[in-house]
């Protein structure tokens, strides 16, 4: 969404948040940008709103503890936000296309991705129930994931609100054609100078949440020369992301592969390395070949 309105020029990733999202720029957040917020550079992780899951069913509730919001780390740490860097650039969508995200989407997307949606509370038995079982404790972004998995993501929250960056819902074949589009130039939705921005190396270095070496576009995690959920070995052209620690999604633009995997057991990083990396490897392996 964010890549189609910069597209269309009506967002200058470079400028403050502050410049579509007034409120934001209080505490000291006026000079955090949207790209800072694109490459989870802002310094921001939004633990007391990932600390209140029942106040993700109501937007303005969510919208005013991201203006309340103050930093943990300076601007320019690395430090992964999953669910605040949806919450805060949903709402720059908002204020700039005057829509919500999932009407600014709906809107837009290709038959193909008619499926990805935020649910409402009639089609909970529509969609896998999640498992957490991994370490009784696993903290990211000043919440404990352990302590309430399960009854978050499977609760009437999870289908309730919108929590772009974790609360969005798919098939694996919609995980890939989303990638395949993205990997294919954009499918129209966006020019392929402007999405060649997400899609390759803005930042890296440690991590300081997970405390792990990443490699990010803008939203999107690159693979590595090492172990990565997206292979054993040089990953690195590879695009996409991992949803909780048991779905991955992601592209290899040598061969143009686009690749979905869906499962409902969490456990960790490790353990998301240990399952997916030898699929991610067979699956470009086999592309290479078809490609040759």
């Amino acid at each position: 969404a964010v890549a189609m309105l910069e597209d269309a020029g009506q967002i200058d990733v470079t400028q403050p948040v502050a410049r579509y999202f007034p409120e934001f720029g209080r505490d000291g957040k006026g000079a955090v940008t949207v790209l800072d917020v694109l490459t989870h550079r802002s310094g921001l992780v939004f633990e007391e709103l990932g600390n209140h899951p029942e106040w993700w069913p109501d937007w303005d509730r969510v919208v005013r503890a991201l203006a309340e919001a103050k930093a943990r780390y300076p601007r320019g740490t690395l430090a992964y936000s999953p669910a605040g860097f949806g919450w805060l650039l949903a709402e720059v969508v908002r204020r700039v296309a005057g829509v919500t995200l999932q009407e600014f989407l709906t809107a837009r997307l290709p038959s193909e991705l008619a499926g990805v949606r935020f649910l409402d509370p009639s089609q909970r038995d529509t969609v896998a129930w999640s498992h957490w079982l991994g370490p009784p404790k696993f903290m990211l972004a000043g919440h404990d994931l352990a302590a309430d998995f399960e009854q978050v993501n499977n609760g009437v929250i999870a289908v309730t609100a919108c929590v772009p960056g974790a609360g969005m819902f798919a098939s694996a074949r919609e995980i890939a054609a989303f990638y395949d589009l993205v990997v294919s130039g954009g499918g129209g939705l966006v020019r392929p100078a402007v999405l060649e921005k997400y899609i390759t190396a803005q930042t890296s270095g440690l991590e300081r949440e997970l405390k792990v070496p990443l490699r990010l576009g803008r939203g999107f995690a690159l693979g590595s020369l090492g172990p990565h959920t997206y292979g054993w070995w040089n990953t690195r052209p590879c695009f996409g992301h991992a949803g909780g620690f048991g779905v991955l999604g992601f592209a290899d633009p040598r061969t143009r592969v686009a690749v979905g995997i869906t499962t409902n057991g969490h456990r960790g990083v490790g353990d998301l390395i240990r399952r997916f990396a030898p699929l991610g490897s067979a699956i470009r392996r086999a592309a290479r070949n078809l490609t040759v």
